[in-house]
């Protein structure tokens, strides 16, 4: 054998042991597939954490219908319809609810890869479980909708506005009416110094007033203070 044989050689087992590294130590649940033209995929192998995640064991998954891991016929059947549409070695992403061997159903985000070997039409399935970061977006949505409408529906003006500009974001109808702003627009394109008289009763610049206050309130969390306003 030529050294370059050698190395070659060497290379391969090399790149081998490292996908079975990968296999067998990934967090992810990953699941090897048989596809057919008839029938459902089959799981052929599955790495130590889809046996965790699912609470199968080895013997329980392989050669069984992939549609086991499935919430019910009808997801299966979606899915399905869904899979078999990628062509030979195509891929596809997808969420998918699963079912634990306890019953217990989550969300999965999957990533399916399809290809040929010996003859035979594989699929590998890379699949998270997202069920905490879908209950963590739901709640930040509902969080978002209860102040959104807090802040609409005030009778004090509120508004929001960000450095270094510190032109306004957004104004709920209570602090467009009070500076007489047609509409959000028209709020937005002003700062408060626009809105406000061109010197305090202490005789100094709103401008500057203005932009020390803001300074401190970033500095210590919050300020109050009292300051002359002007309708537009």
């Amino acid at each position: 054998m030529s050294d370059g044989s050698a190395k070659k050689d060497s290379a391969a087992l090399l790149a081998g042991e490292c996908r079975e590294l990968f296999f067998q130590q990934a967090l992810d649940s990953i699941l090897l597939l048989e596809v057919s033209t008839e029938g459902e995929p089959v799981i052929l192998d599955v790495n130590p954490a889809a046996l965790r995640i699912y609470g199968y064991s080895r013997a329980e998954l392989v050669g069984r219908p992939v549609s086991i891991l499935n919430e019910s016929a009808d997801s299966a059947d979606a899915l399905m319809k869904k899979v078999c549409g990628v062509p030979a070695g195509g891929g596809i992403n997808f969420e998918v609810r699963h079912k634990r061997k306890d019953g217990s159903v989550f969300t999965v985000e999957a990533s399916g890869h399809d290809m040929l070997v010996g003859g035979r039409r594989l699929a590998i399935s890379v699949e998270r479980d997202i069920t905490e970061r879908r209950k963590a977006e739901n709640t930040l949505k509902d969080s978002e909708g209860k102040y959104r409408n807090l802040f609409e529906s005030s009778r004090d003006a509120l508004m929001t506005m960000a450095p270094p500009s510190w032109r306004f974001n957004s104004g709920n109808p209570a602090a467009l009416a009070l500076f007489r702003a047609k509409d959000g627009a028209e709020f937005a394109a002003c700062t408060p110094w626009d809105l406000s008289p061109a010197r305090q009763p202490d005789g100094r610049a709103s401008e500057e007033e203005a932009r020390d206050m803001m300074a401190t309130a970033l500095r210590e969390g919050s300020h109050f203070f009292c300051v002359d306003e002007q309708a537009s």
